[in-house]
């Protein structure tokens, strides 16, 4: 979102959790921001170019679902960037597409659905993740995991096992394992 205001696009942020909208705002003041609603989608699509989508949920207590529809309100030749693909399918229009073929256009609107987009740039999103993961580690060994995600509970989408048990609802269904809420192993009250 930083990007694209810099470079003098008009940016719209719709959020889907109202207690983080403020912060948002705050982050992006120069952006509009909103809690996300299908009939707000709605109204700026016809103007939007881009269409970035990157829904993801832990819990998955969101269950959003951008029609088909409601993308043929964009111009022919926009683009839809689907970064949720590997996690939640959100976009009617949209599946997984691979480096070899990227895109498809349906409809006129062009379709960009590449899961893992980091892993083009290793070395760089290395470096990036190292980078800001470093101070969540030094708070892990100088406290507690229960600590750290109090302190920090966006670090929580990031656990896939705990103690040997899969807390990651995605994997579990892909890979046939039993889930276990790391809420509840912690016994966490975010």
């Amino acid at each position: 979102a930083q990007t694209a205001l810099d470079n003098g696009a008009q940016v719209n942020l719709f959020g889907l959790k109202e207690k983080k909208i403020d912060n948002l705002n705050k982050m992006f003041p120069d952006a509009f921001v909103d809690l996300y609603s299908e009939d707000k989608l709605n109204e700026v699509l016809p103007e939007t170019d881009v269409l970035i989508i990157c829904v993801y949920s832990l819990k998955k207590k969101y269950e959003i679902q951008i029609s088909k529809e409601s993308v043929s309100l964009m111009e022919e030749g926009s683009v839809v960037l689907d970064i949720s693909i590997n996690q939640t399918q959100v976009l009617e229009t949209s599946h997984v597409t691979s480096l070899e073929q990227p895109t498809y256009v349906l409809d006129g609107i062009v379709h960009y659905c590449v899961p893992n987009l980091s892993a083009i740039v290793p070395v760089t999103a290395s470096r990036v993740i190292t980078k800001n993961l470093l101070s969540f580690l030094k708070s892990i060994a100088l406290t507690d995991l229960k600590q750290t995600f109090v302190e920090h509970p966006g670090l929580i989408s990031g656990l896939c096992m705990y103690k040997g048990k899969v807390t990651n609802r995605t994997f579990s269904e892909r890979f046939n394992q039993e889930f276990y809420s790391i809420f509840e192993l912690l016994e966490l009250n975010l």
